[in-house]
């Protein structure tokens, strides 16, 4: 469910089987003819159309397993959220906590709004501290992410991804750190999802998988994580994010994030 300027809608996007690599989008109820240039927009800056991923699998060249892997699953770019506001909230909600905590945490947030869309930021300002802690286990987060509505409201938000074009990757998270509640692996996290992907995020669960993978079981310090990623380049970030996911789906799934 997204919340557009006409009101709630069903999103929907599927691949079509004769057109591989296209995406069919369906909205219920459809927006008007003046409308579907929001629509597209929404979905350009969830799918991050104009990000390039294309040298990912060339860029893992420095692990030819995980090459494979990555090639044979698909990966590739990253599912954003509809706005920096939606990736900041639910990036903060994601911070020291599991991560089926972190889905109960923005699923809380969702019920927030009527209709069952990610709440504006006027709905969680409304709210306030109390009334979050009330609706999701957000606990200390409670008013970064009153914080983060209010940097949506004022504009600071936006002013960051219109300046984001124009700024080095290491310039962009630092303005994204300047956020209350955003610190060093919420801020890569958050440039992966606004198609940079040269900036490697090294937390605990990174440092876990790496160990298996790459360290023979034993703990590798974040400088050895970047350097055997570092081959990777402008794709270092994005190789590490995938090498961990990856991670954790051979390890079942264990959940454990900060």
């Amino acid at each position: 469910m997204e919340r557009f300027s006409w009101g709630a809608a069903t999103l929907e996007l599927t691949e079509p089987d004769d057109n591989p690599g296209a995406v069919d989008v369906t909205c219920d109820p459809g927006p008007g003819p003046d409308d579907v240039h929001e629509v597209a927009a929404r979905v350009a800056r969830m799918l991050q159309i104009e990000a390039d991923a294309s040298g990912l699998l060339d860029a893992t060249a420095f692990d030819p397993a995980l090459a494979d892997d990555l090639a044979g699953y698909g990966a590739g770019r990253l599912l954003a959220g509809a706005s920096l506001y939606e990736d900041v909230v639910k990036g903060i909600c994601g911070t020291n906590i599991t991560w089926r905590q972190a889905v109960g945490a923005i699923e809380g947030l969702a019920e927030l709004d009527a209709d069952g869309a990610f709440p504006e930021p006027v709905t969680l300002l409304d709210a306030g501290d109390a009334g979050l802690r009330a609706a999701a286990p957000v606990g200390y987060r409670a008013p970064f992410l009153v914080a983060a509505a209010e940097a949506a409201v004022d504009g600071r938000l936006g002013r960051i991804e219109s300046d984001a074009p124009a700024l080095a990757t290491p310039a962009l998270a630092d303005r994204l750190r300047e956020l209350p509640g955003v610190g060093p692996s919420t801020a890569a996290f958050l440039c992966l999802l606004m198609g940079r992907y040269d900036l490697p995020l090294v937390d605990s669960a990174v440092r876990r998988v790496a160990a298996r993978r790459w360290f023979g079981g034993r703990a590798p310090t974040d400088e050895q994580v970047l350097s055997h990623v570092a081959p990777a380049g402008q794709y270092s970030g994005l190789a590490l994010y995938w090498a961990t996911m990856r991670g954790w789906h051979d390890e079942g799934g264990r959940e454990n994030a900060d």
